[in-house]
């Protein structure tokens, strides 16, 4: 078990023009790939999209060459070819674990084989957008964490990564490097108090 902490990852923005968009940059599998994943709350899942996504825009994850890919061992729901919706959205694809990492710190790293995410094969509707995936805000449920439940949040709390499952998010306007979310806390030396 690590010792439980918090876990910092940068924000960025601008995808579009005057956009209010938050993403991490991160380094998922053993080649590792490069993607730009959405923080959302309108899911408890994280969803990548493949190399081979039909309909994706941004597709960086190769699932096939990944030396720590632990496909379909996640929940026994979701196997080859299923589906999960996010928001009324249909995504198409499979339950898998690999490693991921953060781009601040060397590539700081969480897992082996890693959280739970869904491996995106088909996006129909766009959903992802310009994005390779998104990371869900939502804790999976308020019962007991254990390390396979579904979110990123659970499975950090739940290996001992952090303590809790609070979540927090630091913008400031006109610093994108200082702007961050924090997984098992929030950073008293970040916050200003009000004037």
């Amino acid at each position: 078990m690590k010792a439980a902490r918090k876990y910092d990852f940068p924000l960025h923005s601008g995808i579009l023009p005057d956009d209010w968009l938050y993403y991490g940059t991160f380094y998922v599998g053993s080649t590792p790939d490069k993607v730009n994943l959405l923080f959302t709350s309108l899911t408890d899942w994280t969803v990548i999209a493949a190399y081979n996504c039909a309909n994706c825009d941004n597709k960086q994850y190769n699932y096939e060459i990944s030396e720590t890919n632990r496909r379909g061992q996640g929940n026994v729901y979701y196997s080859e070819k299923s589906w999960l919706e996010v928001d009324g959205f249909n995504l198409t694809g499979f339950s898998s674990r690999d490693t991921i990492c953060s781009e601040r710190r060397g590539g700081e790293c969480v897992g082996s084989p890693g959280p739970e995410f869904f491996t995106v094969t088909s996006d129909p509707q766009k959903f992802l957008g310009l994005f390779s995936g998104v990371i869900g805000l939502i804790p999976a449920s308020d019962a007991p964490l254990s390390p396979s439940d579904i979110s990123l949040i659970a499975y950090l709390r739940g290996r001992g990564y952090t303590e809790n499952s609070q979540v927090s998010v630091l913008l400031r306007q006109g610093n994108a490097t200082q702007s961050s979310v924090i997984f098992g806390g929030y950073d008293e030396t970040r916050l200003y108090p009000n004037k």
